[in-house]
């Protein structure tokens, strides 16, 4: 029986934004929390978390702000790539 991730899409792949918004909400972190501690804007959260592609570096932040792991990190790299040749 497969356990449904908020950061899963139905496709079964990797939801950078979910997989950020997941990490923030399990620390208890707001928005404000998160900018504060990686350096990246609230506006930019916003957007990361909604899906709109910005910058690499961003995610660079949030990733090591949030501990995220190194293969959750390539996996919002591969789907940056995917959607910038898009």
């Amino acid at each position: 029986m497969a356990i449904h991730s908020p950061a899963m899409t139905h496709h079964g792949s990797q939801d950078p934004g979910a997989l950020i918004k997941a990490a923030r909400l399990a620390r208890r972190w707001t928005q404000d929390t998160l900018s504060a501690e990686a350096g990246v804007s609230v506006r930019t959260i916003g957007r990361i978390e909604n899906n709109q592609v910005t910058e690499p570096v961003s995610y660079d932040r949030l990733q090591q702000a949030l501990e995220i792991g190194p293969y959750a990190l390539s996996a919002v790299d591969r789907r940056l790539r995917q959607v910038a040749t898009a």
